[in-house]
């Protein structure tokens, strides 16, 4: 009958049905709209997103983003990709493909990840490095809600005018080379890419940081205040201000401590970030001698880019002026564990001004905390919360795997998604609210692409061979003409008819290997239907919570696997896979009129 349509809505339709069991079923059918170019066109955005696809076999994740990337268009990037997240199980193979507008992705370069059993996070804060670009954080706080209100939480405690200078709302305001300006404002990009990671929520085992890395660390563990947090780091950068004269330099060695060349007078290890990776600080002339006499030996080296020689005696002046000036730091009992990078062992108090002091002045022991974290926490990743990737380098090298937030080499909005890209195919789900404004919704999207297998039991391919000639091993149930169905070519399987048997066929014989067989079968059934994790051939079917809907489809499945069709009397009567065996066989073998 006519049904016409109304705007561009697929048809729906309710289906009713009542089981004399006393089971009621409505069902709701829609119809498929194959043609995603004959919806209604969103508005593209602007900015990358990221698709989430998981499905239980390798093979079936690049089926599954075929069928959803026709759709871009339709309902927008942005719409798709919340989609992907909230409304599909997340199963064990995975992939998340960033979306970038105009752009097709190549879906031969997919990688699949088999998803952890149970992933084990800690959150490694980046240290100070080399100098960092005046785009640092401007992508992250125009996109992401818990970033941006991190950033202004800080920016109200500084007051006006030391936010100005410390985070300006214009990047070519800031003075990032200086201590005072570029210590705080790493601080405040770190606390605000941790409240993204806890809002997103990848919430750490434990916490440590590299360096500078570790107040941000400590304060959001809980051990200091983001007030006095921010009065810490602050003045450290003013404290380095104040040093007068050389201020030194520093420099990484790809050396184990005791390959070496001895060090020139003056020269400290400033860092030992891994077995074979150190970090030498001191004056410039002697680091220079020093780096000389390491390419002599074969070693190599990597001057950086600093402002001091950190963590060695040029910056004792540095450390008074912490201890002199510093106010009461405040802070509460450490809700997440810390690993101190100045001990290498965990950490219980942050609230003394003079172990700031000494931290600033001694070794970092990057790589002994990073060991008692991991052995302590059975870490499996670390993410790195910095605004480049050169910690997790070193993480790597503990064999952990390593997901750096950001690495200053391109977009830090794209290195964000490319993180939760790694996150995602390790086993951890991130929450949506995070990541998507309200503005963006679910669609409709194609659903799982089911792999399909055919269940058909060999047949033999003749009536000679039902009658006992060269009949394949293990092959049951009536010839293809018996049957009514069609042999293929390839597998010899063959198409039940749907009208069962027909009754001017020869008889069938089954031997006991047939019966048993179809035995097995119908064990299967009470399985697979009733729900049963081991079945036995007298199980019986109103025992195990058997309803009418689950006699139909074992009726639909005896007829559709050996083309006989059961009576629903007949099936209540026989109430177990013995006696559903009984019947069918006799079917099977019974049915004979003469030629």
């Amino acid at each position: 009958m006519p049904w016409p349509r109304e705007g561009n809505s697929p048809h729906r339709a309710g289906i009713s049905s009542f089981g004399f069991g006393g089971t009621n079923v409505h069902l709701v059918v829609e119809e498929h709209l194959s043609a995603a170019a004959s919806m209604p066109q969103q508005k593209q955005g602007i900015d990358p997103e990221i698709l989430f696809a998981s499905a239980a076999s390798p093979e079936q994740i690049k089926p599954l983003i075929e069928s959803w990337l026709p759709y871009r268009q339709a309902h927008g990037d942005a719409n798709i990709s919340l989609t992907s997240l909230i409304t599909r199980e997340h199963l064990r193979y995975r992939t998340a493909l960033v979306l970038r507008a105009g752009e097709t992705p190549d879906l031969n370069a997919l990688t699949v990840s088999r998803s952890a059993d149970e992933t084990r996070v800690g959150w490694v804060f980046g240290g100070q490095g080399e100098m960092l670009s005046p785009e640092m954080g401007r992508q992250l706080y125009r996109r992401y809600a818990p970033f941006r209100d991190a950033v202004d939480e800080c920016r109200m405690l500084l007051g006006d005018e030391q936010a100005c200078l410390i985070w300006p709302l214009h990047d070519n305001d800031w003075s990032l080379h200086r201590p005072a300006v570029l210590q705080p404002a790493l601080f405040i990009y770190q606390y605000a890419l941790a409240q993204l990671w806890r809002a997103v929520g990848l919430m750490p085992e434990c916490v440590l940081g590299h360096s500078i890395g570790e107040i941000a660390a400590v304060c959001v563990a809980g051990g200091l205040t983001l007030d006095s947090a921010l009065q810490l780091v602050r003045l450290r950068g003013l404290a380095f201000e104040s040093i007068d004269g050389e201020q030194g330099s520093m420099l990484v060695v790809f050396s184990e401590l005791d390959s070496m060349p001895s060090l020139e007078q003056g020269l400290v290890v400033a860092a030992h970030n891994a077995t074979d990776v150190q970090v030498v600080a001191g004056a410039q002339a002697a680091l220079d001698a020093f780096m000389q006499r390491c390419q002599e030996a074969g070693v190599g080296t990597y001057p950086l880019n600093v402002t001091h020689a950190f963590h060695s005696p040029m910056v004792r002046k540095a450390a008074d002026y912490l201890v002199q000036r510093a106010p009461r730091l405040r802070g509460e009992k450490l809700t997440i564990p810390v690993y101190s990078t100045l001990s290498g062992q965990r950490l219980e108090d942050a609230t003394d001004i003079a172990y700031w002091a000494r931290h600033l002045l001694s070794p970092t022991l990057f790589s002994e905390a990073l060991a008692a974290a991991t052995a302590a926490h059975h870490l499996t990743m670390a993410i790195e919360i910095s605004p480049h990737s050169l910690v997790s380098g070193l993480v790597r090298k503990s064999q952990l795997l390593a997901i750096p937030s950001c690495s200053q080499a391109r977009s830090e909005h794209l290195d964000f998604l490319e993180a939760l890209a790694s996150a995602y195919g390790n086993g951890l789900v991130p929450e949506a609210t995070a990541l998507f404004p309200e503005s963006v919704s679910k669609v409709v999207l194609p659903g799982y692409p089911f792999r399909k297998h055919s269940l058909w039991i060999n047949r033999p391919s003749n009536a000679k061979q039902t009658q006992g000639e060269n009949r394949a091993p293990g092959a049951i149930g009536p010839t293809p003409e018996r049957a009514g169905g069609a042999v293929t070519a390839a597998t010899g399987l063959s198409q039940a008819a749907p009208n069962g048997l027909d009754e001017q066929e020869e008889v069938l014989e089954l031997n006991e290997d047939d019966s048993a067989q179809l035995l097995a079968l119908f064990v299967s059934y009470w399985e697979t239907y009733l729900g049963l994790p081991s079945a036995v051939p007298d199980d019986d079917f109103f025992s195990y919570g058997g309803t009418s809907l689950t006699a139909i489809q074992i009726q639909e499945a005896v007829k559709r696997d050996l083309g006989v069709s059961i009576s629903m009397s007949e099936f209540m009567g026989s109430r177990t896979p013995r006696k559903l065996n009984e019947i069918v066989c006799e079917r099977l073998m019974g049915e004979t009129t003469d030629e």
